[in-house]
């Protein structure tokens, strides 16, 4: 009988040391509390994405949850040409003079803390096609996401391989 009662009392212990030390799912350790995920690995296709969501394509919801896709020219409102060895980011949110993405450069994806206060490109200006090993910003249909480029494919589609964090606001806080 004491054998079950410190078995129990020890149960109880380590639940509570779980608690302490790695807080529960929701709370103020969990890092989607701040409205920031945690770094996922993803590929960008033409299909599109959910940064939100972390799906692309037919994985999506709808296509009313596409947040971009990825083109082989850059997307309106820039200047137009046909790369077909080139690979851009077309976010969905884009306007008739913003384009929403920004490149951050050869930086750490954990350097960049928010959304920038202005974009790359715009109505009758050349974006820069993707670029490995540099970190982009993009403005989400329900937030924003930073991505860094680790690899990217022309053949047979227009891909991109990344590491992104969402937030659902403009902080991106892990």
């Amino acid at each position: 009988m004491q054998d079950r009662a410190l078995a129990g009392s020890l149960a109880l212990v380590g639940f509570a040391a779980t608690l302490m030390l790695g807080g529960c799912p929701g709370g103020p350790a969990d890092s989607a509390a701040s409205g920031t995920s945690a770094a996922q690995r993803l590929t960008l296709v033409h299909a599109g994405v959910d940064f939100s969501a972390g799906t692309t394509g037919d994985a999506m919801a709808s296509a009313d949850d596409s947040d971009g896709f990825t083109t082989t020219w850059p997307p309106p409102p820039n200047n137009w040409y046909f790369s077909g060895t080139e690979v851009w980011f077309a976010p969905a949110v884009n306007t008739d003079d913003t384009n929403y993405l920004k490149d951050m450069g050869n930086v750490s994806l954990s350097s960049v803390t928010s959304a920038p206060q202005s974009w790359d490109g715009g109505q009758g200006l050349d974006l820069p096609p993707l670029q490995v090993g540099h970190v982009y910003v993009v403005k989400c249909r329900d937030g924003y996401a930073k991505f860094l480029v680790l690899a990217i494919r022309t053949d047979p589609h227009w891909e991109a391989d990344v590491e992104y964090v969402f937030s659902s606001d403009s902080l991106f806080t892990n």
